[in-house]
């Protein structure tokens, strides 16, 4: 019986060492790259000059509920997001702050956009936006 008992204390152990890294790894993670655009739109009469990026769209799948967002710009510096889900608006800086609830199928557009952030100013350039689904 003692013989027993040592591995199966070790094979315990390696098994709640290992567990939290199999969780953590549920996700489903997709990075896509965006780059800056510039454009002029005409607003009351008088032309608005904007700068941000085209819109990347991801998709839930099947059984994942929720989404996180983070943007990373090639400057280094934090950078303003938008991202859209059934309609619904959130704004963030360089990472969503909680998850946003999404049901498989949807589509959940990101950009990068100018404005402030972290009491500084958003420059968007270009850089990577990745979308971490989980269940």
């Amino acid at each position: 019986m003692r013989k027993l008992a040592f591995p199966l204390v070790v094979i315990l152990l390696a098994g709640t060492m290992i567990a939290p890294s199999i969780a953590a790894s549920d996700g489903r993670s997709v990075t896509k790259p965006y780059t800056i655009l510039r454009g002029h739109i005409q607003f009351n009469s008088q032309e608005v000059a904007w700068m941000g990026t085209q819109a990347e769209t991801f998709r839930a799948q099947g059984e994942e509920r929720r989404v996180t967002i983070s943007l990373e710009d090639d400057t280094g510096n934090p950078v303003r997001g938008r991202v859209q889900v059934n309609g619904e608006v959130v704004q963030f800086c360089s990472k969503t702050s909680k998850a946003i609830p999404v049901r498989g199928g949807q589509k959940v557009s990101v950009s990068a956009i100018v404005g402030s952030c972290d009491g500084g100013f958003s420059v968007v350039t270009e850089g990577l936006i990745t979308a971490t689904f989980s269940k």
